[in-house]
């Protein structure tokens, strides 16, 4: 996996994901909307959230990356990576998925994404309003490093977010009534599935990904 973003990446060796179909969304490339979420005076006429008064506040370097505004009775996915938050290092990155098609054969498209170098206490508030912003979207929050826990705790803490993913249970949690536990883990049971799931979505042309970056992180993506 390449770890610079909106750099080159070396072609894989051995891709996980189809090249003709990446290439081909390449083509499709859209430049978005840069700015970040903000809450926003009474008096600025905005697309918002009526209740909280967030809209898009654009700026040409903006972390926020925007290539389709929320729409009304739209269902929406944020995806929660977190990183250290260091200059230089790996970036914290959400991106926001719309949930389209059957429950039988799913379609998903790109909106939007948050890509910054930010304390992961700060990078929740970031999360937070964008989940919002985008119809009080379904939050999965990746926890595995560590620093996801501490995205997941002001989360649900300071904000009182509600539509968070949950693990599905597992027997010994069954056993004892314990909750399912918030976020996700990705680890050796985990990865393999996430990975062969896009790898599907990617083949059946059942995902959009109109950016740049991401798509050459994808097909740096290689099997080791």
């Amino acid at each position: 996996e390449s770890r610079v973003y909106g750099r080159p990446a070396p072609l894989a060796k051995n891709p996980v994901f189809n090249r003709h179909v990446l290439a081909d969304m390449r083509k499709k490339v859209e430049q978005p909307i840069r700015g970040d979420i903000q809450i926003l005076d009474s008096t600025v006429p905005s697309e918002v959230v009526e209740t909280t008064r967030l809209g898009l506040m654009e700026t040409p370097d903006g972390p926020l990356r925007v290539w389709k505004k929320p729409e009304q009775g739209g269902w929406y996915i944020v995806s929660v990576d977190t990183a250290k938050g260091l200059t230089g290092r790996d970036a914290s990155c959400a991106s926001v998925l719309r949930l389209g098609g059957t429950p039988t054969s799913p379609q998903l498209d790109m909106v939007a994404q948050y890509h910054g170098w930010i304390n992961p206490l700060a990078y929740a508030e970031e999360v937070f309003k964008l989940a919002v912003w985008y119809n009080s979207a379904l939050v999965v929050i990746e926890l595995t490093g560590g620093y996801g826990e501490a995205v997941m705790l002001r989360m649900r803490q300071d904000f009182c977010y509600w539509n968070m993913f949950r693990d599905e249970q597992n027997h010994s949690q069954v056993d004892y009534r314990l909750d399912s536990r918030f976020g996700v883990e990705t680890n050796v049971r985990t990865k393999p599935f996430m990975v062969a799931a896009l790898q599907q979505f990617i083949k059946d042309e059942a995902i959009n990904v109109p950016c740049e970056a991401t798509i050459g992180e994808l097909v740096a993506f290689e099997q080791e």
